[in-house]
């Protein structure tokens, strides 16, 4: 389940995208993209296609996927570089992709995204 949760995350992406949603903050499209893998799960759930132990799986996978806690050096310059390139491409701590998930899985799509609603 953990493989099929990062597909579903990255056909989150293909969705949102779809939809018109596109944020510059790349952390607001990782979140959603977490959150619609949820929606799916919801969905593959309810069609009996998962087995028991997928959804804990799947969480399992998603905290294991968290962005790491950057080491800063103590030099402003340097850090606030690190800052910047890790908040270019955040997904998320391993709590917000578990809670984007968990978004996903209790209130469908319409959790994730206005437009589906």
């Amino acid at each position: 389940m953990t493989a099929i949760g990062i597909i579903a995350h990255e056909m989150g992406h293909a969705v949102a995208m779809q939809l018109g949603y596109m944020s510059r903050d790349s952390y607001e499209n990782e979140s959603v993209a977490d959150c619609l893998a949820g929606a799916f799960a919801r969905q593959a759930q309810k069609d009996g296609s998962l087995e028991d132990g997928d959804i804990d799986e799947a969480f399992f996978g998603m905290a294991a996927a968290g962005d790491p806690t950057p080491q800063f050096t103590g030099d402003r310059r340097r850090d606030v570089r690190l800052a910047r390139l890790v908040a270019r491409s955040a997904h998320g701590t391993r709590e917000q992709r578990v809670e984007n998930f968990r978004n996903g899985l209790e209130g469908g799509g319409a959790a994730c995204l206005d437009e589906l609603r």
